[in-house]
């Protein structure tokens, strides 16, 4: 036949399958809900579908990690229960992460492993791979499934191939606080600390902050400015889009809890969202002087103490004058 990639010569190595030996190749899906930062551990499903055939000289399925996944373990399982035996019936083979590549993650099925898949061949193949998210950004993933031994030498795409699956996505970003004075022409503060939380009801008890990279707590720099990177994105979950309301859309409450000298605590959580890496959420947070401005004396300090004392002085003072007036009334009335 006609080579298709060089029109003008022969390819001489054609092969041939029955028309039903191949069928849809496979899914492949992502389990993201709850994994609110970096650092947490998602899981990649990759669903293969089993060629209609009496005799399978091979399976393979190849999973190319991106970097920012870090492979933590791989699962492979029959969807009608049949149990299958790592390094009997399957191997598992991960090739570590080089330049640019992330993990390459290759499951390769045995003879005994293809005599079940062919007395299996209603049900399907389920490779689970657990990773790390280890960078913010939008993470796509996608496997290749090789349904035969002759599909091992031809690339992706190329006739009698193997198929990739759908290629999900995971997305995180980050939340920037620009933290200003309200009462100074909109000085910038530094040194005011914030955390952060998965729900309302946390942020106003001060429990369960989340911690990204085992940091739960950022301070404003010389510019006012901090950054919290590594939010899962508000709106996208299990590789699907959701709006506020829906299930699975995130929140997230901020909580100043210390506030630049001379300022007050900000008096409530407030809630943000997170949008794609590229497109930082920045919000303003204002805050007055203490006391308006005006500096009450420390507790327990000379300045305070002189002025408790000097102003007991003068009630007593005025106490006593005013004893003294009522007894000479008293005696002139007599």
């Amino acid at each position: 036949m006609t080579d298709p990639v060089d029109t003008d010569s022969w390819m001489y190595n054609v092969h041939i399958y029955p028309k039903n030996a191949v069928n849809n190749p496979g899914e492949k899906t992502v389990e993201d809900a709850g994994k609110l930062k970096v650092g947490d551990e998602i899981t990649w499903t990759i669903t293969g579908y089993i060629p209609n055939v009496d005799t399978l000289d091979g399976y393979r399925i190849v999973d190319p990690l991106d970097s920012r996944l870090t492979y933590s373990s791989t699962t492979v399982s029959l969807s009608n229960g049949t149990p299958l035996t790592l390094n009997t019936d399957y191997t598992v083979n991960t090739v570590p992460p080089s330049g640019a590549d992330g993990t390459r993650v290759t499951v390769d099925f045995t003879a005994d492993g293809r005599a079940k898949l062919v007395a299996n061949k209603t049900a399907s193949v389920k490779v689970v791979i657990a990773t790390v998210i280890n960078e913010v950004g939008d993470i796509p993933n996608q496997a290749i499934i090789y349904p035969n031994a002759a599909s091992f030498d031809i690339q992706p795409g190329e006739p009698g191939g193997p198929t990739p699956t759908p290629e999900p996505v995971v997305k995180y970003g980050n939340v920037t606080i620009s933290k200003v004075s309200a009462a100074d022409n909109n000085t910038k503060l530094a040194g005011a600390t914030f955390q952060v939380y998965a729900s309302e009801n946390d942020a106003r008890d001060g429990v369960n902050p989340i911690e990204i990279g085992g940091v739960s707590t950022w301070t404003t720099n010389a510019s006012g400015l901090v950054t919290i990177s590594g939010l899962h994105q508000s709106g996208w979950v299990n590789n699907a889009p959701v709006s506020p309301g829906d299930p699975g859309y995130q929140y997230y409450w901020i909580v100043e809890t210390k506030a630049p000298t001379g300022y007050e605590l900000l008096a409530e959580p407030v809630r943000v969202t997170v949008g794609d890496a590229d497109s930082v959420v920045d919000f303003t947070v204002e805050n007055s002087p203490a006391n308006g401005g005006f500096e009450l004396p420390f507790t327990g300090s000379v300045l305070s103490a002189g002025l408790f004392y000097g102003a007991g002085t003068v009630l007593l003072a005025g106490t006593v004058l005013l004893a003294v007036r009522a007894r000479r009334r008293s005696t002139q009335e007599a």
